[in-house]
């Protein structure tokens, strides 16, 4: 696990060195580089596997292909014996050599032999060309700018920054959507110019120029008509398999432990597939003063079933305030999600250096519910015609384009278009009733006129999910759900996330649930066995039953969110009152300076429930005050902010 960054078309050693040093966090065991005529690369190292053998860059035999890597590749060994046979040569134990040497052997293609997590460049010196690729999930980010004259990327976008040469200007449309949901979603960032490789792609920069292609899509058409039993039984094995492979490390493992059913099955598997304890994390916080609450009591009980070493951190406010701006500095963009991993991964740092958890079951297995919200807000026809294959559907609506169609009063006509329109605009109905956190009547009354009119009507988020919905072949309603939380939150809110505040502590994560293999077969096993109305994540709970107790098969999702409601009226008071003082907000001129003091004020007089408007100003004023305020803040200065 490391951070990577650099840039082709000039080739800056001082550049470069700021690049590394601000990402130095994502690996404090070791740094290297590679530096030639208009490209230099480098990375920082956390040594995970080959500790001593796998130092970065890395290169093949004869010096033409050059690599900085992030990330694990679990099936590495299994490649690498392949590749041997070929006639490849190898000098480390490490996975990041068998990449350079799967792209020599297979090209562009390499990506499709590998199951993990990762996001790799690699420079050809023969062709003169960077090769940047990104997971199939999305579990390892990758940022990237480009200018007429070369080329930058990273892992992290505040090493990008460190260019004094790029304007920091901000990317409204970025910022519009960030209130929507408290994180930036799509492929944008909160810079304009500076974007993220999407999952599943990879990236040629050649001679200034530059080609993005997809490598991996999930294919929903090919659906099994199995068992039950086979569903529970295929999927326990490529369960534990998972696990298995993410057990491979050099250095010390343990899981976090919250005590539902995601965590508690992962660490089951681990305690069923390890040969010595687990070490769990587990943590809760207090509320209205001495209250301590959430998940603690159950995922004590967890870890006394599966005899783990289990280890507890209770977070007071006083601990959340003190870390805000650092946390802020770490992600690089506001960013106004949960942010409790970030004491729970420092307190698990202290004692293991890969952590495993259970993000992804809820998206896998339908735990949200949003499919059956969103099904409810459509009639029966409606719904059937969505389950009608891609290619008919398209037929369809081609007919309503010819002129006869376009003026015809025939009711039965009527209401057939008007189901073939409803069925249109299911993005938009995910955006303004599942997922968003400021509705568009209050954005008109928040955002100064000449902000609305900056926003990119295109880029908004109902157009972003109506474009992934029309790149899947699923047609079952809860498939299509089951797409836009695998391509949206859980990528760009969830995994990010977790990346930033784990490698804030030089802390591996690695997601189970979301091994390639795992997913691939999930999206075969047709919908009503995944979840059911009445009983969520079904199939999971009644897999996982063979392995753990009912308790967490039983209890209802608890969640793991702050009490930031009562914090904001107490604790974090004094600091809502002068970040986002009439003055300030007046100052910034982005947003009406007496709507937001009137949710302030609802909120403090518990008239209303703005908790999450008012953190998501909030984050969004630290941030500012960081990163274009003063440019020159470093993780020392933001440490003692």
């Amino acid at each position: 696990m490391c951070g990577i960054c650099g840039m082709v078309g000039i080739s800056e050693k001082e550049l470069l060195q700021r690049m590394c040093n601000v990402i130095h966090h994502r690996g404090s065991d070791d740094e290297g580089k590679y530096v030639d005529n208009d490209v230099a690369i480098g990375m920082t190292r956390l040594s995970i596997i080959d500790i001593a053998g796998g130092q970065q860059p890395i290169s093949n035999e004869d010096g033409t292909l050059w690599i900085v890597y992030n990330g694990e590749i679990y099936n590495y060994k299994e490649i690498k014996t392949l590749l041997a046979k070929k006639g490849h040569r190898f000098t480390t134990s490490s996975d990041t050599e068998m990449i350079v040497h799967a792209y020599e052997e297979y090209g562009d293609r390499c990506v499709q032999h590998f199951n993990g997590m990762f996001a790799f460049a690699i420079w050809d010196n023969k062709r003169k060309e960077l090769f940047l690729a990104r997971d199939r999930l999305g579990i390892k980010p990758l940022f990237y700018w480009k200018n007429k004259h070369y080329f930058l990327f990273s892992s992290e976008i505040k090493a990008i920054l460190q260019d004094k040469r790029f304007d920091r200007k901000i990317n409204f449309t970025a910022l519009d959507n960030y209130l929507s949901r408290l994180s930036v979603w799509g492929e944008g960032t909160i810079f304009d110019g500076i974007y993220k490789l999407p999952p599943a792609h990879t990236l040629k920069y050649k001679n200034g120029q530059f080609t993005i292609n997809k490598y991996w899509e999930l294919d929903f058409s090919r659906k099994l008509h199995k068992s039950e039993e086979y569903f529970c039984n295929k999927l326990y094995e490529l369960l534990k398999e998972s696990v298995r492979r993410r057990l491979i490390a050099d250095v010390p493992i343990g899981a976090f432990l919250s005590g539902g059913i995601d965590s508690t099955g992962i660490v089951g598997l681990m305690h069923a597939l390890c040969n010595k304890s687990v070490k769990t994390f587990s943590m809760g916080f207090v509320a209205d003063g001495t209250k301590v609450v959430n998940e603690l009591p159950y995922a004590k009980r967890m870890a006394e079933y599966f005899d783990t070493e289990h280890y507890e951190f209770v977070m007071k406010p006083n601990d959340l305030i003190q870390d805000i701006p650092q946390m802020i500095w770490h992600f690089g963009e506001p960013f106004a999600g949960s942010l409790t991993q970030y004491s729970l991964c420092r307190l698990a740092r202290e004692y293991v250096k890969v952590i495993l958890c259970g993000t992804g079951g809820d998206e896998l297995f339908g735990s949200y519910g949003r499919s059956f919200i969103a099904s409810d807000l459509f009639n029966s026809k409606t719904l059937t015609y969505m389950r009608l294959p891609r290619p008919i559907q398209n037929c369809i609506k081609q007919l309503f384009k010819f002129p006869f169609m376009l003026t015809c009063s025939n009711s039965l006509w009527q209401r057939a278009k008007n189901i073939v329109e409803q069925a249109s605009h299911l993005g938009e109905l995910y955006s303004d009733t599942l997922l968003v956190n400021y509705p568009k009547l209050l954005k008109n009354e928040l955002y100064r006129p000449w902000l609305i009119k900056n926003i990119n009507i295109r880029d908004t988020l109902s157009n972003l999910f109506q474009r992934y919905l029309d790149k899947t072949n699923a047609s079952e309603f809860m498939d299509k759900i089951f797409y836009l939380d695998l391509k949206t939150q859980l990528v760009d809110e969830y995994l990010h996330k977790h990346d930033i505040l784990s490698m804030a502590w030089s802390l591996e994560m690695r997601v189970p649930f979301l091994d390639h293999e795992l997913v691939e077969f999930v999206a075969r096993i047709p919908s009503h066995f995944r979840s059911k109305r009445d009983n969520e994540k079904y199939l999971l709970k009644k897999t996982l039953s063979r392995l753990i107790p009912s308790e967490p098969l039983t209890r209802p999702k608890a969640g793991f969110s702050l009490p930031y409601d009562s914090w904001l009226r107490s604790e974090l008071k004094d600091a809502v009152m002068e970040l986002l003082s009439l003055e300030n907000i007046k100052k910034r001129d982005y947003f009406e300076p007496h709507v937001v003091s009137r949710l302030i004020d609802e909120h403090m007089n518990r008239e209303k429930d703005h908790t999450y408007r008012i953190w998501g100003l909030l984050m969004f004023e630290i941030w500012h005050r960081i990163y274009i305020d003063d440019h020159s803040y470093t993780k020392e200065d933001v440490f003692s902010f």
